[in-house]
C-alpha cells in the first residue's frame, strides 16, 4: 500500500489527559457542554502536526499505535471491517511526518483513504466508517476495487477525466443512460470524480459502486435489493422490536426506517420481548421472519436505499384479534421456553410455555422447585 509522507511533534497533552482535567475539575460542564467540549478537543488534536510510522499492521494494531501517540482512540464496527480484502487481517502502511493527523488519515495520500475509509468525530471517539461507495459493495472489497475506488476519491472531475471511467450501467433508462449522466455532471460543478457521480447519479435516483475493473452505475431501488441480500447472524431473546430494526440496520450498512406508530398497535409482547434467531442468513429474511410474526411489511422507498416498515391489514387484524389476549395472558406468566432446531441449521425456533400449557402435577412440581431455590438463595445471602 502507498504511504503518506509527513513531519512534527506530537501534541503535548492528550486527548485523555484533557478529558480526565475536566471531569475533575470543580466547575463540572453538563453533559451536553462536555460531549461539545470533548469532540472540540478531538478536532484540535487532529489537527495537530504528528511524527510516527505505521508500517504492515493490522488495523487494530495501528489504531492502538495512533491512540498511544496523540490520545485520539479509533474504533470501527466488524461490519465495516469485513468491507476489507482480508477483514481484520488487512494490513496497512503509513509514514505520517510534518502534517496534521487527520491529512495523515483522510488526506489524499491518508492511510485511511487508501481503504476506502472516512472518519466520524464522536463525543469520546472518532469512528471509522466507509465511504458510501464502499458501503455498497456489500462484500469484502478487492484491492483492485479499493485502487478504483482512490482514484475516484482523489482525482477531479473534468472532460478528460470522465472519458476515462470505465462505467457499467445497469439501469432501466429510455434514453441513452451515459449521456444523461453526464448531462447531470456537466451541471454538478467542481468536485472529484467520486463527488461529481454521487451529486449526477442522485439526481437521476441512481447511484454507484465499484466491481471489479468497473464502476457500476445502477438504480437506488436496485442497491437497496443487494443490501436485503447481505448475510447475518443474530440472536434476539427478549429484545424490543424497535431495537431489532435498529440493530438490523447496524449490521447492513442500510436505513430502516419505521412508519409513525406502526410499533404501537402490535400486541406487547411482539413489541417489547421479541425473539428471533438467524445464522447466514439474509437481511431480506429477518424482514420476512418479522412480517410472518407481526404482519408488518417492508418495502423500498422509490428513488433511495431505504427501507420503510409499515402496517398492513395483517398487522392491524392480529393487533385487533391479539389484544383482548394480551389481559387474560398477564395472569398466565410465562414459565418455559423450548428450542427447536430447523432442518436446514440456518434457523432455530423459540417455542414458550405458559402455566397453562402445564399439566397440574407438573405446576406443582415447577413450584416446589422454585421454593426450595428461594430457600437456599436465603441461606446463602443471610450476613
Amino acid at each position: 500500500m502507498s504511504r503518506n509522507h509527513l513531519r512534527t511533534k506530537p501534541p503535548a497533552w492528550t486527548v485523555a489527559a484533557c478529558w480526565a482535567l475536566f471531569q475533575a475539575s470543580p466547575f463540572a460542564l453538563a453533559a451536553e457542554e462536555q460531549s461539545q467540549s470533548m469532540r472540540a478537543l478531538i478536532e484540535q488534536a487532529l489537527d495537530q502536526q504528528v511524527n510516527f510510522t505505521i508500517d504492515k499492521q493490522p488495523l487494530a494494531s495501528a489504531f492502538e499505535l495512533i491512540s498511544k501517540q496523540t490520545g485520539v482512540r479509533l474504533t470501527i464496527r466488524p461490519q465495516v471491517v469485513e468491507l476489507l480484502p482480508y477483514g481484520k487481517q488487512t494490513l496497512v502502511s503509513a509514514k505520517i511526518e510534518g502534517m496534521s493527523l487527520r491529512e495523515g488519515l483522510v488526506g489524499k495520500e491518508g492511510m485511511l483513504w487508501y481503504i476506502g475509509m472516512t472518519l466520524q468525530v464522536r463525543d469520546s471517539d472518532v469512528a471509522i466508517e466507509p465511504v458510501d461507495a464502499l458501503r455498497r459493495v456489500c462484500r469484502r472489497a478487492t484491492w483492485g476495487e479499493l485502487k478504483l475506488l482512490h482514484h475516484a476519491l482523489t482525482t477531479p472531475w473534468s472532460a478528460e477525466a470522465a472519458a476515462k471511467i470505465p462505467l457499467n450501467f445497469q439501469v432501466r433508462a429510455e434514453a441513452d443512460p451515459k449521456k444523461q449522466l453526464m448531462d447531470q455532471a456537466a451541471k454538478a460543478g467542481e468536485g472529484t470524480i467520486a463527488e461529481v457521480l454521487e451529486t449526477a447519479c442522485n439526481r437521476l435516483g441512481w447511484t454507484w459502486y465499484p466491481w471489479d475493473n468497473w464502476i457500476v452505475v445502477l438504480s437506488k431501488k436496485d442497491q437497496a435489493e443487494r443490501f436485503l441480500e447481505k448475510p447475518i447472524t443474530v440472536r434476539y431473546n427478549h429484545v424490543a422490536l424497535a431495537d431489532v430494526f435498529a440493530d438490523l440496520a447496524r449490521q447492513a450498512d442500510l436505513k430502516i426506517r419505521l412508519e409513525p406508530g406502526v410499533l404501537m398497535g402490535l400486541p406487547v409482547e411482539a413489541r417489547e420481548s421479541f425473539g428471533l434467531m438467524m445464522r447466514e442468513a439474509t437481511i431480506r429474511t429477518a424482514l420476512e421472519m418479522i412480517g410472518a410474526s407481526t404482519g408488518l411489511a417492508y418495502e423500498i422507498k422509490p428513488d433511495t436505499e431505504e427501507i420503510l416498515i409499515k402496517h398492513t391489514k395483517a398487522s392491524a387484524a392480529a393487533a385487533t384479534q391479539q389484544a383482548p389476549a394480551i389481559s387474560i395472558r398477564s395472569q398466565d406468566p410465562i414459565v418455559g421456553k423450548v428450542t427447536v432446531p430447523g432442518k436446514s441449521g440456518v434457523y432455530q425456533f423459540e417455542f414458550f410455555i405458559r402455566e397453562s400449557d402445564l399439566p397440574e402435577h407438573i405446576n406443582e412440581l415447577r413450584k416446589q422447585k422454585i421454593r426450595d431455590a428461594i430457600k437456599i438463595m436465603e441461606k446463602e445471602l443471610k450476613p
